[in-house]
């Protein structure tokens, strides 16, 4: 059996996207390994594929130089882009706070999204110097802290024990370790992925802190694109790449018997899958304009695939 994994845009290689790639393939192995589609019954262990098609997307000429800046930084020149993202959130959720414990803040108004802002924390640890192990040691982290988030809908009982971020992401690695059905973390690995969480906490409550009573947060209203209005830079960049990975697939894509480098590459992936794993059903997801991607090839390039 064989499951293809088609991405959308903004997806480029870089620090977090081999951790999300092996991330998006646990959960997929999760929820459908041993399902029956169709009559057939996928096998214990799928491979996955992913075609990667970031590299013939979108770039930008003067690696961006001529993109709108904004007016002035909000959260300072050395705050992290993915940082801003989370103290937004942090914002838009709880409202004002006194930016000590941002995470724990966020987790006393919603519990899920405060672990979604602890991923994003972890995966955006990832170095690009990291190795194999390294990477898998953080999958596992991020597998067994989302998976024990989505088991909690509301938030769990021992949230009103912690009184500072720290306790809290100790306490949820914790839970979510002796929670885990399977591939418990080790001693060594709890550790190591605690500490890096620490590290990124600290740096989440400087960012925080530095817009508390700020102009930004005094009428009540901090919207993250608010924020980022103030920090115009990367969101023209993602909005560049965002719509520019559309227009080169569109401009690129070619015709039936004729396909373009995006639709090739992907289709070898279809077909790779199909070789490779004879008689057993086909599944395909595409996430965004990979959806659309996806239904373009199936329904104009190669109506003949039959995808369970």
């Amino acid at each position: 059996m064989a499951i293809v994994f088609v991405h959308g845009v903004n997806n480029r290689m870089g620090p977090g996207y081999k951790a999300g790639q092996l991330l998006t393939e646990k959960f997929l192995k999760k929820h459908l390994a041993g399902a029956t589609i169709n009559g057939k019954t996928l096998g214990p262990d799928p491979k996955v594929y992913f075609p990667y098609w970031g590299d013939l997307a979108t770039t930008f000429a003067w690696g961006g130089a001529s993109l709108p800046k904004g007016d002035f930084e909000a959260l300072g020149a050395g705050t992290d882009e993915a940082l801003k993202m989370i103290v937004a959130l942090v914002q838009d959720a709880a409202g004002k706070q006194d930016g000590d414990n941002p995470l724990l803040t966020l987790a006393q108004k919603d519990f899920q999204v405060a672990v979604d802002a602890v991923v994003s924390l972890a995966l955006d640890s990832e170095k690009e110097d990291d190795d194999e192990e390294d990477v898998a040691d953080l999958v596992r982290f991020v597998f067994a802290v989302q998976s024990y988030a989505t088991a909690h809908e509301s938030a769990p009982t021992w949230l009103a024990e912690v009184e500072s971020d720290s306790a809290f992401l100790a306490r949820l690695a914790k839970e979510a370790n002796e929670a885990a059905e399977h591939e418990a973390l080790g001693g060594g690995v709890f550790g190591k992925m605690t500490n890096k969480l620490s590290a990124g906490a600290t740096k989440l409550k400087q960012a925080a802190s530095k817009v508390v009573g700020s102009a930004l947060d005094r009428g009540g209203d901090f919207a993250s694109t608010k924020l980022l209005a103030y920090s115009r830079e990367p969101l023209n960049e993602v909005l560049g790449r965002f719509f520019g990975d559309v227009f080169v697939y569109m401009d690129s894509r070619g015709q039936a018997g004729s396909p373009g480098p995006i639709p090739q590459r992907i289709l070898a992936d279809f077909d790779k899958a199909i070789a490779e794993s004879p008689g057993e059903p086909l599944v395909i997801v595409g996430h965004s304009l990979g959806g659309v991607i996806t239904f373009d090839l199936l329904s104009h390039f190669r109506p003949d695939i039959e995808v369970d």
